[in-house]
């Protein structure tokens, strides 16, 4: 049986703040199938496939943890009502044609970099001290992934 201490009191807001999380992941997951499907160079287009299917993972272990706090998990579908704070959505919903391997990789910079700035908002919001370790350790994982992914794309930039 799972005891709530008087730190992890407001799960409702880490819940919520997780959810959040969950919908920038699943908008990085379509927005890295997109990229592979546009991309020219075979070794992007794995490379995005590889991404997409990283961040699904990402959404099904978030989704994971909001349902061991207890709360309800958005599907990657749902979208949050947007507030003053919110972090704009950066990545291209395929209206874009013709887009080069360079425009690619620089929608896909732009979008990490604000998947970054969502998760750093996520842990200012719910207090780092309030999160659940397990829930801390997934998201931390998470976040250097996605630093990792901006690092990634700005290496492939050089090099086109």
């Amino acid at each position: 049986m799972h005891t709530i201490s008087t730190q992890q009191a407001d799960f409702g807001s880490i819940i919520s703040e997780v959810n959040r999380c969950i919908q920038i992941c699943a908008d990085g997951e379509r927005g890295y199938a997109i990229s592979a499907a546009d991309a020219r160079s075979p070794v992007l287009k794995a490379l995005f496939l590889e991404k997409a299917l990283e961040r699904s993972d990402f959404v099904l272990a978030l989704q994971g943890a909001v349902r061991d706090l207890g709360g309800l998990p958005i599907e990657g579908t749902e979208r949050f009502a947007e507030t003053k704070d919110a972090e704009p959505l950066r990545w291209s919903d395929g209206r874009f044609e013709n887009r080069t391997d360079r425009m690619i990789l620089e929608d896909c910079e732009r979008s990490e970099q604000a998947a970054q700035k969502a998760y750093t908002k996520a842990f200012l919001r719910a207090s780092l001290e309030t999160l659940p370790r397990d829930v801390r350790l997934l998201m931390h994982h998470q976040h250097e992934t996605i630093q990792s992914a901006v690092e990634e794309a700005r290496s492939y930039l050089e090099l086109h």
